[in-house]
């Protein structure tokens, strides 16, 4: 009996493409079976298309020679819209709909990089709710995420993909043959009917009147060209997955090797303590006392000089209260040490934030002395927060959640807040205002009711500000419109 060899772990592709080796004569008649690789637009379902063609005419209509303003909270909208359509259950709807309105409110105050990101989180999180409705908002949350991060590669692959495709399709054995036929059927009837048309215009007098269209076919190009990349944005949103769930490994640190543990820890705090008590005192006596300050230093270099080392100060006491957790049990006196540490790094920022009033009054106001208030009062706060998660024993994990979501809700605020208006009008009131740098603040600053043309040398020619205007309606923005002359 003549036995068959049979031999394991030949390839797919070898075993797939030797099919014949064994077959019957009459099985050579058919041809092997062929996994289609090629891209065909019948493969995509109707109602992508439609989200596709919504998405192309809602960019073409708010971004093409309209600029940014109320077009990007617009299109969000329209791309949340577009996703709905290839998902047409309606659970879901809700929650994504109060989840754009939210993200795309400072974006209708005014497009800036902060606001714009707030928008593309709460773009991302109101796709999710709507392709998978039935998950809790953590879960949206970590997809959402994952989308975000699956969206650079997927536009770097798709063009690729495509080009790949449309070569295998091309190389398809028939492909040619089809193509040529399509060539010869076609090819007379619309050169003919070009030909005819030409007579048919120079022959008809009713025919000349008729303008014909001032095509720049260069205008053209970039509109295509436009259209073709939105949809190349667009498509991994509607048609791809939501990516994976980004994991957060938990991260062991062998925080022995660097002389941490339960002796130094309680005399770090016994030393830290004293000397933060002897800068408190210090300062105190300087800033509401009658101490006076070294010789030739003024109290606006003090108080430059000592804000941003004090605010660094309270951030490494933060990170020292998360290192020395664990151990606080180890001794009694160390949650109270630790509590004394947290209190007065707390008032080592109040320190901090009077040193810059001091600055500010006599400089002024700028941005990053703005950002360096509210960062202060955020580390402030943490601190706080540190010292509510020493007393009831929470782990890292729950303060430092609390402290991003303290952020963000500081962030999102900070979005609705005019800085440059309150600079301006802060430093107006000064003996010697800075026009120079006032004047290099944005539109809405509304340095245009503060500074004329001809007044002491400064004005349009001098200083160079701008007075607000809305071009188009795309550039709407409720900030801009409320610094409107």
């Amino acid at each position: 009996m003549r036995e068959q060899l049979v031999i394991s772990g030949i390839p797919d592709s070898i075993r797939q493409d030797s099919w014949w080796l064994d077959a019957e004569p009459a099985a050579l008649e058919n041809k092997a079976p062929r996994r289609e690789t090629g891209f065909a637009i019948s493969q995509i379902p109707s109602r992508s298309i439609l989200a596709l063609l919504l998405i192309i005419a809602a960019a073409d209509t708010l971004f093409w020679n309209g600029g940014f303003g109320v077009s990007l909270p617009l299109f969000a909208a329209c791309l949340v819209a577009a996703v709905k359509i290839k998902a047409p259950d309606k659970s879901g709807l809700r929650r994504a709909c109060t989840i754009l309105i939210v993200s795309a409110a400072p974006a209708i105050e005014y497009v800036q990089l902060l606001s714009f990101m707030f928008l593309v989180i709460g773009t991302a999180l109101a796709v999710v709710s709507v392709k998978v409705p039935d998950q809790a908002l953590r879960s949206a949350g970590g997809q959402a995420i994952g989308l975000l991060r699956h969206l650079p590669i997927a536009w770097i692959r798709l063009p690729l993909f495509a080009l790949k495709s449309l070569t295998v399709s091309v190389y398809r054995p028939g492909y040619r043959s089809h193509f040529a036929s399509i060539c010869s059927n076609w090819a007379f009837p619309v050169g003919g009917a070009f030909v005819f048309s030409a007579l048919l215009i120079e022959a008809n007098p009713l025919l000349w009147t008729i303008d014909a269209p001032n095509l720049n076919v260069a205008e053209v190009l970039r509109r295509v060209l436009f259209w073709g990349g939105i949809a190349l944005l667009a498509w991994p949103i509607l048609a791809g997955d939501l990516g994976e769930v980004p994991s957060c490994p938990e991260m062991k640190i062998n925080i022995t090797k660097f002389g941490i543990n339960a002796g130094s820890v309680i005399r770090s705090l016994w030393l830290f303590n004293a000397l933060i008590a002897l800068q408190t005192v210090l300062d105190l006596s300087i800033i509401l006392g009658d101490t006076a300050l070294p010789a030739g230093m003024s109290y606006a270099e003090y108080a430059h000089r000592g804000a941003y080392p004090l605010f660094a100060m309270a951030l490494f006491a933060g990170a020292f209260a998360l290192t020395a957790r664990p151990y606080l049990d180890e001794a009694a006196a160390m949650r109270p040490l630790m509590y004394l540490w947290l209190g007065q790094n707390i008032v080592v920022c109040g320190s901090a934030l009077l040193r810059l009033e001091l600055y500010i009054n006599v400089y002024g106001l700028t941005y990053m002395r703005i950002y360096a208030q509210i960062w202060i009062c955020l580390v402030a706060a943490g601190l706080a927060l540190t010292a509510w998660q020493v007393h009831r024993s929470q782990s890292n994990a729950w303060l430092l959640l609390r402290c991003a979501g303290l952020a963000g809700i500081v962030l999102y605020g900070a979005c609705f807040v005019n800085f440059a208006k309150v600079i301006v009008d802060h430093n107006v009131t000064l003996a010697d205002p800075d026009y120079g740098y006032l004047c290099r603040l944005n539109a809405t600053s509304g340095i245009y009711r503060h500074v004329t043309v001809g007044e002491t040398g400064y004005g349009d020619n001098y200083c160079r500000f701008k007075i607000p205007q809305i071009e188009t309606w795309q550039k709407w923005g409720f900030r801009t419109w409320r610094a409107l002359p």
